[in-house]
């Protein structure tokens, strides 16, 4: 399968003041790991933070939680394959890092509004339309 990349959701401060370095690292780690059965424990480990201050300092810094983060980075990848991509919503979900079906469908209908099935649709039509008014 193709590696797609594109703009991932990068931390932002959420409250006045500077998003702690170490935050800053488990957001990378998160995005260049996020298609792996990633963990809370597994990204403290990774940065030398105890699984409780990091889920604080993560909430505190960002607004979200880190599971949170992880559904929206692992979001941004399905959103591009089902974009860009013929494989299968499930292929799709399991590829993007979700551990099963019913939490992408779950995810991704709570964020995006819609089911996976439908945003894959509604995206080919207007990249349909767009080439078709490129020629």
């Amino acid at each position: 399968m193709a590696h797609i990349t594109s703009p991932r959701p990068t931390p932002q401060a959420h409250s006045v003041g500077v998003v702690p370095a170490k935050i800053v690292r488990a957001a990378q780690l998160i995005t260049d790991r996020h298609r792996e059965n990633l963990s809370l424990g597994d990204v403290a480990d990774e940065v030398e933070l105890s699984r409780e201050r990091l889920s604080r300092l993560f909430h505190e810094s960002l607004g979200i939680t880190f599971s949170e983060y992880l559904v929206q980075v692992r979001l941004t990848t399905a959103r591009e394959f089902l974009s860009d991509t013929d494989n299968t919503i499930t292929e799709v979900a399991y590829d993007s890092g979700f551990q099963s079906l019913s939490q992408f469908n779950r995810s991704f209908a709570k964020l995006e509004g819609k089911t996976p099935s439908a945003f894959r649709k509604s995206t080919r039509s207007l990249q349909t339309k767009s080439r078709v008014a490129h020629n």
